[in-house]
């Protein structure tokens, strides 16, 4: 990210362009529900597009000035020792959330695009501190390893405790209806689409069924059908994710780096609280980013294949915890298709078996994705209805371009 000098080279600047150029896209088409200006926007909107439009055109100017090394961004000495880095980790990480808390933009539409947007540039320029202390990489005490990761889950654990049982549902409809579609997809007397008398059954299974409920259905039968039961399901899928993280980190940055990922990353399902199975998907990508790193350190090309077809499988299968996890599937697609162009541009490698491995691995996700929608549906969905229930699904739950959130 930066040359030997520690500037910043033209292609991390270009790829802020980049993403600031996908994020402006829903932003600038976005309407307002109290339009003032232009006949689309609202005051305060208005003014967030202007600091989106601002951050757009500052990172094209510097990405061109750096381009012709027309201009050198100034390099920051910072301490190669440990304070600097917790100072820089803690700081950043403090600012990080009081930013996504306390931004005063919407938590819909173009107000969420902007406020991941900001806090994603936050994480970067964290990251690119961090990246200067060398400080990730340090070896860590055993002793301060596991004190900081006991007390990390002794507060964990407390706050888990005292919120899974308080926390007022996400909707007055939402978690109940999981609850009652987990255990009656067991239950080979009662028909769960019945709960859903205005909806198509075909669809309605197709857009309700997945794997995660499936399993949180397994769950009910034993503990019993409630939101506290359901919800401490729902964070054990999310913590399933924790020895990927870690291991994934520490192949990357370093043991500091892993500790500090794991640190944070055992408090983040408990800001998302609720009895959702898409708590799958933080599980299945973590498995699939672990997959794909650590490929190219396999020892044998068995070894590395057999990886990417996890990569593959484990990210689309991350629909049987939220349909909308495609979005991680096609993501993860792209960069296997850049690195195969890149293979094919530097060293003229036609055939590289890692692409079609973890192409394998999708195709099974899909089929997987296929038959159990069809042989857990009780007869409702079929081979022949499929296509076009799963169609009508989407497009009730997209409400035709207007997200039904």
């Amino acid at each position: 990210m930066t040359d030997s000098h520690g500037h910043f080279t033209p292609r991390l600047l270009l790829g802020w362009l980049i993403v600031s150029l996908i994020c402006l896209v829903p932003i600038l088409l976005h309407q307002s529900d109290e339009a003032t200006l232009l006949g689309r926007y609202s005051t305060r909107y208005a003014l967030m597009l202007v600091a989106m439009l601002g951050l757009t055109g500052l990172a094209g100017g510097l990405y061109i000035l750096t381009r012709g090394d027309r201009l050198k961004l100034p390099v920051v000495p910072l301490p190669q020792t440990r304070a600097a880095g917790w100072l820089i980790a803690g700081g950043g990480s403090l600012l990080i959330a009081l930013v996504w808390a306390f931004l005063p933009v919407s938590n819909v539409g173009g107000g969420i695009v902007f406020r991941v947007y900001v806090v994603g540039l936050l994480i970067a320029a964290m990251l690119l501190l961090l990246g200067q202390t060398h400080t990730a990489r340090l070896p860590v005490a055993p002793l301060w390893f596991w004190l900081l990761l006991l007390g990390a889950g002794i507060v964990v654990l407390a706050l888990n405790v005292s919120l899974i049982g308080t926390l007022p549902p996400s909707r007055f409809f939402e978690e109940p209806i999981l609850a009652d579609w987990a255990i009656s997809s067991h239950d080979p007397t009662v028909l769960a689409s019945h709960m859903f008398p205005a909806r198509d059954p075909a669809s309605g299974n197709i857009y309700l069924t997945n794997l995660s409920s499936y399993l949180l259905g397994f769950w009910e039968q034993g503990f019993g059908v409630d939101l506290v039961t359901g919800r401490v399901f729902a964070r054990l899928l999310a913590y399933l994710g924790l020895p990927f993280i870690y291991l994934t980190a520490r192949r990357l940055y370093g043991p500091a780096a892993a500790l500090g990922a794991i640190v944070i990353a055992v408090f983040l399902p408990v800001h998302h609280g609720y009895l959702r199975t898409n708590m799958l998907v933080a599980t299945t990508n973590a498995l699939a980013l672990y997959c794909f790193f650590s490929a190219r350190d396999a020892g044998t090309n068995r070894g590395r294949l057999t990886r990417h077809f996890l990569a593959g499988f484990g990210v689309a299968i991350g629909v049987e915890g939220h349909p909308y996890a495609a979005a991680f599937a096609a993501g993860m697609s792209l960069v296997y298709a850049l690195e195969y162009a890149l293979r094919i541009r530097q060293s003229r490698q036609w055939q590289w078996s890692g692409f079609w491995s973890f192409g394998l691995g999708a195709l099974g996700a899909v089929l997987f994705f296929v038959a159990f929608r069809i042989f857990s549906s009780k007869g409702i969905v079929t081979p022949s209805n499929f296509i076009e229930s799963l169609i009508a699904a989407y497009t009730h739950e997209t409400n035709i371009g207007n997200s039904a959130d």
